[in-house]
C-alpha cells in the first residue's frame, strides 16, 4: 500500500531532497509526496486530495505557520520524535512527544554553535532554562518537576550563533 505524505515548508530545496533521497521508493510506488509552501497552501492541497496518510510541516513559515495549520485541521496530533531544522546543517530531535517524565533534547551539528534552551507553562513561566557554549553534540534530558502538572509547554530553541529562534509545543501526559 503506497503512503501519501503532504511535505508544509517554505525551503525551496526541500522538494528536490525529498524526492532525491526517497527515489526509489517513490518509483516503487511506496511513498507519493504533494508538497506545499505554506500552511494556506496545505489547506488547498488536503481540499484536492482527501486520501492524504500523513502531513509533515514545518512550524515557522509565512502566510501561515504549522501550529495554525494544525489547529485548522482540527487535528492537534503529537509525534513521537520532532525534528527541526536549526541552520547551518545542525538538527534538533526532541522525543518523546508527548513526555511522562523526561524530555530529551538531543543537538547534532557540523560545527560548534552557541544554543539556548527555555521551557515555558502555557501561562508564560519559565520552567527550565539552560545555555550551552560551543555546542556541536549534545544530549539534554529535561525532567519533570514536581511543578510541572500535565499539559502543553512550550520549548524555545534559541541558535545564539546565527540568530534563529524556534519555539515548540510540548505535551507533558
Amino acid at each position: 500500500m503506497m503512503a501519501k505524505i503532504l511535505v508544509v515548508d517554505d525551503e525551496p530545496d526541500l522538494e528536490v531532497l525529498i524526492k532525491q533521497r526517497f527515489r526509489k521508493q517513490i518509483r516503487d510506488r511506496q511513498y507519493e509526496f504533494v508538497f506545499a509552501v505554506n500552511g494556506t497552501d496545505a489547506l488547498s492541497k488536503i481540499r484536492e486530495s482527501e486520501d492524504l496518510d500523513i502531513v509533515l510541516s514545518d512550524i515557522n513559515m509565512p502566510e501561515m505557520d504549522g501550529l495554525t495549520l494544525l489547529d485548522k485541521l482540527g487535528q492537534a496530533n503529537y509525534t513521537k520524535i520532532l525534528v527541526i531544522d536549526a541552520g547551518k546543517g545542525a538538527a534538533i530531535r526532541i522525543y518523546p512527544n508527548p513526555a511522562k517524565d523526561q524530555l530529551t533534547v538531543v543537538i547534532a551539528g557540523r560545527e560548534a554553535q552557541n544554543y539556548e534552551l527555555v521551557m515555558y507553562s502555557v501561562s508564560g513561566q519559565t520552567i527550565y532554562q539552560r545555555t550551552m557554549q560551543h555546542v556541536i553534540q549534545e544530549t539534554i534530558k529535561v525532567n519533570r518537576t514536581a511543578t510541572m502538572k500535565p499539559g502543553i509547554y512550550m520549548l524555545k530553541v534559541a541558535n545564539q550563533t546565527t540568530g534563529d529562534i524556534s519555539t515548540y509545543k510540548i505535551l507533558f501526559e
